[in-house]
């Protein structure tokens, strides 16, 4: 179980076993979107990818994200000013 919140993700395990948080660089703002091995988040002023529980990029965003997903290999986040962008992990 993921849940964005603030400036980290809270991990659970299925059967309710607490994880370590992730860390965000800057607020979250999106869901968390998981697949393909990687847990991605839409924040304020970043998208943040993990793999197996660590920071693997982050790169900064020129508005909030508002929605994130993996899909087909890449990672398509929607900000809040309309745009679109596609990333490739």
């Amino acid at each position: 179980v993921l849940l964005a919140a603030g400036t980290a993700v809270v991990r659970n395990q299925a059967e309710g076993t607490p994880l370590s948080a992730l860390p965000l660089p800057s607020p979250a703002t999106a869901q968390v979107a998981a697949g393909d091995g990687m847990v991605v988040i839409g924040c304020r002023q970043h998208l943040a990818v993990f793999s197996a529980g660590r920071l693997r990029w982050s790169t900064p965003l020129h508005s909030p994200a508002q929605a994130v997903t993996v899909s087909g290999g890449q990672i398509l986040v929607g900000l809040t000013d309309g745009t679109v962008s596609a990333y490739a992990p």
